[in-house]
This record gives C-alpha cells, structure tokens and sequence, in this order.
C-alpha cells in the first residue's frame, strides 16, 4: 500500500514538471504583405523607402537551420525542415512534424539554404520536397546552389506613374548565409504549435536606391544590400498565432465513419463561416498524408485512406491557415 502510495505521488509530481507534456504539431505560415496590405503578386502597388513606385511580380525565399528557442533558454532545433515561401501560395502550411515542445520565445533560422545542403543534387529529393526541382526553378546550379531569395517586379524609376523598369534580385552563394532569430512568444493549444511569420516587403528595399542596373544574380553588393534587409530589417517578425480556443467546441461537429477507416471515410463537419478551408490527415510524425482544400464550411466528404499504413492519425481542418478542429482517426 505505501508503495503504491508512492508511485501514484512519483506519477503526480512527474505530470506537473511536465515529463509527460504531450507533443504537439509544429506548423509554420506566412502573412505576405506590403506595410498594412496584403501583397498580391503581380497586382499590389506600394512605395518604398525613398518614394518610388513598385510592383512585385514573384517573391520566393528560403529558410533553413529552422529552431525554436525555448522558455528555459535552450534551443530545439528542427532538423531537416526547409521551408520555400512563396508570396503568390498566400496560406500555404509548411509542417515540421511533432516534436514535445509547449512554448517557446524565439524562432531561429537562416534565410537561404545552409551550406551543407546547398550543394547537394536537387534531383534526389522526392517531387514537393522544398529543395526539389521547381518551376519556376529556384536551384541555380551545382556550383551556385540555390536561390535563396527571389524578388522580381516593375518600379517607377522616374516618377512618371508608370512602372517602367524591370527588376531582378536572385540572390545566392554561400558568402551571403547567415542566420538570424526573430522574438516573439507563442503557446500551442490543441496539440498544435502554430507558428505565423508576418513578412513586410517594402522592408526588403531599405535604404537601396533602385536605379541603374537593376538586374542582379548571384552575391553582387546589391543582393547581399537585399539578404542582409530580409535578415535584419524588420523583413520577418512573429505573430501570436495558436490554435483557436474554439477547437474543442468545434470538434464536436466532426465524425468520421467508418472509424477505425479501411480504404475510405466519411467526413461529417459544422465549421463556423469563413473561407478557405482544409482538411488534412496528419500522421503520428506530424506528416500530411492525405489533404482536401476549398471545402464548404459543413457538409460530408470522402476521405480515402486506401495505402496508407495502419495505424493512429488525426482529421485536421484548418481555416485561413489557422486550426480550427481535429479528431482522432484510426487507419486498419
């Protein structure tokens, strides 16, 4: 009896200095904007620091060496996360995987691809892998590597209100990686770690007169002017950006039958109003292992599970690329 007693205080204590803290999905998105207005590639007109007109027509970046600095001062790193961010996939969830982290006070990460990887073969990595082979393509060459940023657009160089030069900024090469970390708090809930990156491109321009030549690839003075912007200028900062307190009550909308699933299920759902929704069956690592995008706020849907390995997953829907609801889902 005194020995049970004991185990059931040792199980006690270790649940409260949180050695039973459960994992949580690590999923990264980005807010692509212009100073308050949301960026549209090929649309969105803005001023930058000096006065000048300008339109962005592509916008595309690499981080890498991705870690999360935790409450206790440590630092988690995440390995083998890369994430390509694209200003015309507005969002897009780029996810990391489970990992037994609750909080954390820093998001670390390099802009670009660490040298380690950069100039490795693109072509061994499976189709969607970040350092893939794209189109448009952001790997420049075996010896180049890759792009590490892309801006491409129109500016209205003599103020005339038409946007009438072109300008190119595809900055690579190892001498321009560094890494760099941004602060912010953010808390999981609901098993989900929810990371948004609020990107403010007319800060990628500070303090860069765009005149002359405008079309510069590779480590010129000019694209490492850009990189250091993204890595030091305000470029990227953190949002509070969790799971909704409202995913409990919204879970309980959601039934999924046949429940354990062996081939297909159905979907049964009541999301609240809004756009962009998602649905996502994530493995136990955190994966998305099968996606539907543009559903209706509720109704049923069919979700195939054929091929998949047995075995535990969640039903995930997202909205405007914030969670919304998730249940449990067992693959036979």
């Amino acid at each position: 009896m005194i020995m049970k007693i004991k185990f059931l205080l040792f199980s006690f204590a270790l649940l409260h200095t949180g050695l039973f803290a459960q994992n949580n999905n690590v999923v990264v998105s980005f807010d692509h904007r212009v100073g308050t207005q949301t960026l549209t590639p090929g649309e969105t007109q803005f001023n930058i620091w000096n006065g000048k007109a300008v339109r962005i027509d592509r916008a595309q970046f690499y981080l890498s060496e991705i870690a999360l600095k935790q409450m206790d001062g440590t630092w988690m790193p995440i390995p083998d996360f890369y994430i390509l961010a694209d200003a015309s996939k507005p969002g897009e969830l780029h996810e990391a995987g489970s990992f037994n982290i609750q909080e954390f006070q820093a998001f670390g990460f390099g802009v670009g691809v660490d040298q380690a990887h950069n100039h490795l073969d693109p072509t061994l990595y499976p189709a969607g892998h970040p350092l893939a082979i794209g189109d448009p393509s952001m790997h420049w060459g075996w010896a180049g590597g890759y792009r590490f940023l892309v801006v491409e657009g129109k500016i209205d160089n003599n103020n005339d209100g038409v946007l009438e030069s072109t300008f190119e900024y595809h900055c690579l090469g190892n001498v321009l990686y560094e890494t760099s970390r941004i602060e912010g708090f953010v808390q999981a809930q609901n098993g989900a770690l929810q990371i948004n990156v609020l990107l403010d491109y007319t800060l990628l321009f500070q303090n860069m007169s765009m005149s002359g030549n405008l079309i510069h690839h590779g480590s010129s003075a000019q694209n490492a002017a850009m990189l250091t912007n993204a890595n030091t200028s305000g470029f990227l900062s953190l949002t509070q950006s969790s799971a909704s307190p409202n995913v409990e009550a919204n879970s309980l909308s959601l039934e999924a039958a046949p429940n354990p699933s062996t081939g297909e299920t159905w979907i049964t759902y009541d999301l609240p109003a809004g756009n962009d929704v998602q649905l996502r069956l994530i493995n136990t690592s955190g994966q998305t292992v099968r996606s539907l995008n543009s559903l209706p706020t509720s109704g049923k849907t069919l979700l195939n599970t054929a091929g998949l390995p047995a075995g535990f997953y969640h039903y995930v829907f997202y909205q405007n690329g914030g969670l919304i609801a998730r249940k449990a889902l067992v693959v036979r």
